[in-house]
């Protein structure tokens, strides 16, 4: 058999169909493959409560909380030596998910956008014969399919369907896990718990069994295939927080994983995109796997839509490159200071490997403007061209640099920063600034982006004269 299609996505999980959801509501044709039939087995996981925007932004909220998942409004932690009964997380709480069932609400969400999809499609690596002309080949329970397509979505998982090399941001670490039955600890928080050489995970799942997993280094269980259950048995007897667990009925093999952070140097080209952790894979400690890759999907939806559209193509790769490069910077720092938490308390090797001392933070004061306050640019303030995402696509737009800038601004609360500094070339008084309506679409609006400049230095008081 064979099919011909704009873009397919290889990959059912979170980031492959938020990107094919995305990329069909934008007109394009798009199949989607999925090796496994839904709901596939999957581990429990926590999503934290900042999930909820992008459920809303995938229209899938009221779902997913009709769905019974574990709304828990706090996770029981022992970490750095301190014993924390609960940390209360205050407003709405997150979920605790069977990723089997969260999984299908999201594919069935994306077949209603208009995504052709086919589970038990078990795909070759895609063989690109010229520019926007693939082949991908794939098993179906109907027989060998080769699908033509314009564009592909690597949304496969941490090896990769596309190739490429893959980056190990830090020292190796796996998961050790198995689901439990019959026992476990009351109430329905996540665990989490710090060891000598490893911590610990675990949350119940809608079906009443517990997930413990076990995050510790690859040497330590190298070799030892053969007594792995004996050896997961062992480490949850010495937990403080899951030990109860342990002591109930397993009811799979004991599983291992890689869960090493790491980044793809080549994720996206002019008719290729990798997405999810395809692309990079977070840090566990974070909790923040399917969030992450639901958001980087999102713009990446922007991203491959500039490309198919034929414009602004080294506009949309520098943009994706640049933000990948920057969410995984952002995660090793926050996961470092957390381990190094952990390494202060105990100093071993372990955490030593994974270990990252907390930044200072630059600190901006909150001072007051009044409205007969002459201002000026700061002279440090450079004006560059950027890419960033304008409606549905990448484009380049002129940005602000600044050394108390992470990266370039083009807008601030939907306003274009570069013109309402343009203005700021000679002393103006802030009443004009706010009130100029060439600059500002609200005075509120206009007075906040203000404030939130002169905090940082990027505008200033005008010299006397």
């Amino acid at each position: 058999m064979a099919e011909r299609t704009g873009v397919c996505v290889i990959g059912g999980g979170p980031a492959g169909t938020t990107i094919a959801a995305g990329l069909a509501r934008l007109g394009h044709v798009v199949t989607l493959l999925e090796a496994e039939q839904f709901p596939r087995r999957h581990e429990g996981e926590s999503l934290p409560p900042s999930i909820v925007p992008l459920l809303d932004q995938l229209g899938v909220r009221a779902e997913v909380e009709r769905a019974g998942f574990f709304r828990p409004t706090a996770a029981i932690v022992h970490w750095a030596g301190q014993r924390r009964p609960q940390t209360d997380w205050g407003g709405s709480p997150g979920f605790q998910v069977d990723r089997g069932r969260f999984d299908r609400i999201l594919l069935s969400a994306a077949a209603r956008a208009g995504v052709h999809v086919l589970e038990r499609a078990t795909a070759r690596p895609p063989v690109r014969r010229g520019p926007r002309d693939w082949t991908v080949e794939a098993l179906t329970p109907a027989g060998p399919l080769a699908i033509d397509a314009e564009f592909i979505v690597d949304a496969s998982g941490r090896r990769g369907i596309l190739g490429g090399r893959k980056r190990r941001l830090t020292a190796p670490t796996v998961a050790v896990y198995g689901y439990w039955s019959g026992v476990g600890p009351a109430g329905g928080e996540t665990r989490v718990e710090a060891g000598e050489d490893r911590w610990y995970w675990a949350a119940p799942i809608p079906d009443g069994t517990w997930n413990a997993t076990v995050f510790t280094s690859s040497e330590r269980i190298k070799g030892r295939p053969g007594d792995l259950a004996a050896a997961y048995r062992q480490l949850l007897a010495d937990s403080v927080l899951l030990s109860e667990i342990g002591c109930g009925r397993l009811e799979t093999t004991v599983r291992v994983c890689a869960s090493s952070p790491q980044a793809d140097d080549s994720p996206v080209g002019v008719d290729w995109i990798k997405v999810g952790e395809a692309a990079f894979a977070v840090d566990p400690i974070s909790s923040q796997g399917v969030q992450t890759a639901i958001a980087q999907a999102l713009g990446g939806t922007c991203v491959a839509h500039t490309l198919l559209a034929g414009a602004g193509t080294e506009a949309a790769v520098t943009y994706y490159a640049n933000r990948l490069r920057e969410d995984a910077d952002r995660h090793l720092r926050q996961a470092g200071v957390l381990y190094h938490e952990q390494w202060r308390h105990r100093p071993t090797a372990f955490w030593a490997a994974r270990s990252r001392p907390a930044a200072d933070e630059p600190r901006f004061p909150d001072r007051p403007l009044d409205g007969g306050q002459l201002l000026v640019r700061a002279p440090a303030v450079r004006f560059v061209s950027a890419p960033v995402i304008r409606g549905d696509f990448v484009r380049t737009e002129r940005a602000i640099v600044h050394p108390n800038l992470d990266r370039p601004i083009a807008f601030l609360g939907g306003v274009p920063v570069a013109p309402l500094l343009d203005r700021m070339s000679h002393p103006t008084p802030v009443w004009r600034l706010v009130t100029d309506n060439s600059c500002s679409d609200g005075t509120n609006r206009s007075l906040a982006i203000l404030r939130w400049l002169w905090n940082r230095g990027l505008v200033e008081d005008a010299p006397p004269g």
